[in-house]
């Protein structure tokens, strides 16, 4: 399920792909590749692979690589392993380090999408519980507001079979009743971060500029 709307300069968007959603490509970029110059046994459950050269592996704590053409410490070839970052060049992996014969030279590493299963919540739940990115420290309730400028404005095309128009009052008496009804519908703690004066301003605000 997808939903989206715009108005203006504003807009939202909601995708509910279902508890159990899996996503084969979580990053959308081609696989990270990378010479290996060095790999040293660092105790008998560890190794630390350096790359070749002043390259970077491009790689984060948790990411899957595979190895191929390892000259020596060929146990390693065509193996996947979960790598720990040390450095923008060199990271380590979990393996006993007992059995494998000496590392002689060469060898690449390719990281190995792994897909994820992501788990996404019902549109009635967000919208009574929002999770809200605050990407302005100064106006951390400005995602609320927003959020509730839109439902608001949903109520009263519902009711009234079209949206406010821009600075019309008795349109934002009717906007701001039903946008008090909304809030009411919220959590104590959404609604403790709302006071009424920051509610008609933003409010008012946001209103005017969507509908203009």
């Amino acid at each position: 399920f997808i939903y989206a709307d715009v108005h203006g300069v504003f807009g939202n968007l909601f995708c509910d792909f279902g508890v159990t959603f899996v996503v084969r490509d979580p990053f959308g970029e081609p696989p990270k590749e990378f010479f290996i110059g060095h790999v040293e046994k660092v105790s008998r459950d560890q190794l630390n692979i350096k790359v070749y050269g002043d390259r970077r592996h491009q790689l984060e704590t948790g990411n899957v690589v595979r190895f191929t053409e390892l000259c020596g410490m060929t146990e390693l070839n065509d193996r996947a392993f979960v790598v720990n970052i040390i450095s923008a060049s060199e990271f380590f992996i979990n393996v006993n380090t007992d059995s494998l014969s000496p590392y002689t030279g060469g060898g690449m590493g390719t990281q190995v999408i792994v897909p994820q299963v992501q788990s996404y919540e019902s549109m009635l739940k967000q919208l009574r519980q929002p999770t809200i990115v605050t990407t302005d420290l100064s106006r951390p309730t400005e995602g609320l507001m927003l959020h509730l400028t839109f439902l608001a404005l949903a109520k009263f095309r519902q009711d009234k079979g079209r949206y406010p128009e821009p600075w019309d009052e008795s349109d934002w008496i009717s906007f701001r009743q039903g946008f008090q009804v909304l809030l009411e519908l919220f959590p104590d703690k959404v609604r403790s971060c709302l006071c009424g004066a920051c509610m008609k301003c933003f409010g008012l605000d946001y209103i005017m500029t969507i509908t203009v």
